[in-house]
């Protein structure tokens, strides 16, 4: 993400601290204003035609509508963003948390403008955030009701599956709006994805399938050799700016010294 880091340098300025604990604040009042009068959640919402007409703060208020009416849920998906929130901030910096948040924002305003009668909810930026969480962070595991223990891999590949279900049957302007809700992650994570596509077809070659009977590691970090065999949870994370292409746990994909090969 190159082009972020030099986008910090002229607009370092954008970036909001504590984003995370400003976005709950807003559900948490959201809430209580549709609870005290449930027509008040009719001027948190918004689509293209109100903000034509003037009605410009509703590109802000709408992240205010809460993501459920029931108090539990909310606290628990408000505790489930808190978590994960909190941890992308630490890890991106502030500013690129911001922006990652801004361009889900953005780009939703100006779909809006194109369709201006489909109504805009929030419900895309926080799962574009969860689902980074989740591709960063892979293993973390949750504990459902604080008993059953569920990594949030498969809660994300659940997300991706209802995700691929609207972009083959919602309708058009469904899966243009699906898209763009997702630009943000594929901005911040596209290059990464492609990386992992080609492997996982460089891999079902005859020569790895053979090293798998032969019971040998497929995946070995370049740094400290853990291998997916002895670790099966270990995250594995490619480098392409490595020639060859190398091979790292997620604990020295960040920190690494990229490897060329030279003639």
């Amino acid at each position: 993400m190159n082009f972020i880091d030099k986008l910090e340098k002229k607009l370092g300025w954008i970036a909001i601290p504590n984003l995370t604990y400003y976005l709950i604040a807003g559900q948490v009042i959201g809430f209580i204003l549709v609870s005290i009068s449930p027509k008040s959640a009719e001027l948190l919402s918004f689509n293209g035609a109100q903000i034509l007409k003037g009605e410009w703060w509703r590109a802000i208020t709408y992240l205010m509508e809460p993501l459920t009416t029931n108090v539990l849920f909310l606290a628990f998906a408000m505790y489930l963003y808190y978590l994960y929130g909190l941890v992308l901030e630490r890890h991106w910096g502030t500013f690129r948390y911001t922006v990652f948040t801004l361009i889900s924002i953005i780009s939703t305003l100006i779909f809006s403008m194109v369709f201006p009668f489909v109504t805009i909810t929030n419900s895309h930026l926080y799962t574009t955030l969860f689902l980074a969480f989740a591709f960063l962070f892979p293993d973390f595991t949750l504990m459902i009701f604080f008993i059953l223990p569920l990594k949030i891999k498969w809660l994300a590949g659940i997300t991706w599956i209802l995700t691929g279900l609207t972009l083959v049957t919602g309708t058009v302007e469904m899966k243009i709006l699906t898209i763009v809700a997702l630009s943000n992650f594929f901005i911040f994570f596209g290059e990464d994805v492609s990386i992992n596509i080609k492997h996982l077809f460089k891999h079902q070659s005859e020569d790895v399938r053979s090293k798998v009977i032969k019971g040998k590691p497929n995946h070995i970090c370049a740094t400290c050799n853990k291998n997916e065999r002895d670790n099966p949870d270990m995250g594995i994370r490619y480098c392409d700016e490595c020639v060859p292409t190398t091979c790292y746990c997620e604990e020295h994909i960040e920190d690494h010294v990229h490897k060329i090969l030279r003639k």
